[in-house]
Parts: C-alpha cells; structure tokens; sequence
C-alpha cells in the first residue's frame, strides 16, 4: 500500500470528506418542501429572503463551535511524527502552489472538473423541464430530484469510503463512467421508474466528483497549499456549472427537444473520463 494511501486509510480522510458533504444533500432534502411551503404563504422573493437569512444565521452560529478536538494521551505526539513522516517521504514530495501549476496533472484534473460542472449543472436545471416536456405532472417531474437527492446521501459516504482504499482517481474514474451511463440511458428514458433510476446512477457519479475534488489534490500534491489549489479546482468546475445550463438550453432551443442536448453532455462526460484516465503521477512540466 502506498504511503498516501496508508495515510487516507488511517485518517479515514475521504469518508469524513463523503459525510461532511452528504449534508449538502441532506439539507437539499430538507428545504425543497419547507421553500415550497413558504413560496405558497410568501411568494418567491419573501421566501428567498427568509430562507437566506435563516440560512446565514443558521451557518455562521455553528461555524463558531468548529474546533480541533483536544489530544489525548499520546495522540498529539502520534499525529505530529505521522504528519512529518507523510509529509517528508519523497513519495509524496509537497508541491508548492507554482510547481502545482506547472504539472500536467493539475490542468487535465482542471479539464476533467469543467465536464464534470457542465455535465452536473445541465441535469439539474434541466431534467424538471425534460420530464414536463415528455409529458410527466410537474409533480412527477419534480420527483426525479427528490430520488437524486435522496440517493446523493448514502452515495456520498460510499464514495468517500471507496477513495479511501482505491483512491481518488480511480473514483472519479468510476463516477464518470457512472455519468456517461446515466446520460446514455436518458436518451431513452421515457417513463417516471426510467427516470428514477437515472437519477440514482447520476447521483452516485455526482457523488464521486464531490467527494474527490478535495481528495485528488492532496494525492497529486500534498497539503502544502492545498487551500489554493482547491479553490481553483472548484472554480473550474463552477465554471462548468455556468456553462452546463446555458448550453443545454441553447440546444434546447435550437432543435425543439432535449435530446440532442444531453447527448452533448454524454460526450462531454466521455472526455472528463478521457482526461481523469490521463492523470497519474505527477511530474513538472
């Protein structure tokens, strides 16, 4: 076993990544029926200001009690020489922000999370209108993103478990297959149990490029800015994310059907998944 691997393991880093951010999803659960409820009694843009200001009330009280747990025992010791042994083998030589830049590694990882933000954000904008427009009650429509988010949830923490032992490429390889998969079966997905079971094969490659986006950089290159580099990774798959709604609407509007659009993202995920299978050990440019 390699030593980063040793290290996830021990730490259990990707299964607390999985269970921190299946809340996100937890919480998607809990506010689409309470939003709903308040759009019904309020409106929309009264609605959104309760919910945006029970929201930031609600975040920053529970920020405050974030805080190391205190050592104990010789635990303290342990986690300072396992922290120095991780850090110091020439196996997992830290990369600083500059030589991070400079790999091939970090730019295909940059490409693979734009497909991934662009195939993400078209399938959650979109597939409400797609099953209005194949003749689903918006009721029913709308039911597809209740399966997604509740499946989201285990997906989440299976997926940080899975990385955890195989690592965080080969997740993401798995979640991109799971995507163009799901995407294919959308072009004849008719049916709502067709539907539902799209959006339980789409949540778990969702899952997996969640839960890695945070993993993949520290195994590409160590800890040392692993904030910077994090947040332009997450800045390019939000790019994505801007650009996945724009352009499945754009085609939408061009040919009449939705069809065509998704096919797009099934080859947009087919080279997320090209370019996740490029990266392997990291090197300099």
């Amino acid at each position: 076993m390699s030593t980063v691997a040793r290290w996830f393991v021990e730490r259990r880093v990707g299964v607390m990544t999985g269970i921190a951010i299946a809340g996100s999803s937890a919480g998607a659960l809990v506010i689409s029926p309470v939003a709903n409820q308040l759009i019904l009694a309020y409106g929309w843009r009264t609605s959104y200001i309760i919910i945006g200001v029970t929201a930031l009330v609600i975040i920053v009280s529970v920020a405050q009690l974030l805080k190391r747990p205190a050592p104990q025992g010789s635990q303290a010791q342990y986690d300072t020489d396992d922290t120095k042994s991780f850090t110091n083998k020439s196996e997992l030589r830290q990369y600083t922000f500059e030589e991070s830049t400079r790999t091939r590694q970090f730019w295909l990882a940059c490409g693979a999370f734009i497909c991934f933000g662009i195939c993400e954000y078209s399938i959650m904008v979109h597939i409400v209108p797609h099953g209005i427009v194949l003749g689903l009650s918006p009721t029913s429509a709308t039911s597809v993103l209740v399966v997604f988010g509740a499946f989201s949830i285990p997906s989440r923490i299976i997926i940080g478990n899975t990385v955890d032992k195989f690592g965080s490429r080969r997740v993401l390889t798995i979640g991109f297959i799971s995507i163009l998969m799901a995407l294919l079966w959308l072009q004849i997905a008719k049916e709502p149990w067709m539907l539902y079971l799209f959006a339980a094969v789409f949540a778990f490659g969702i899952a997996s490029g969640v839960v890695t986006l945070s993993t993949i950089i520290v195994e590409l290159f160590g800890i040392m800015s692993h904030g910077t580099l994090l947040g332009i990774l997450n800045l390019t798959a939000c790019i994505g994310c801007a650009i996945g709604p724009v352009l499945t609407g754009w085609l939408f509007d061009m040919s009449a059907n939705y069809m065509t659009a998704f096919l797009v993202s099934a080859i947009i995920a087919a080279t997320g998944l090209a370019l996740t299978i490029l990266i392997t050990s990291t090197k300099t440019i």
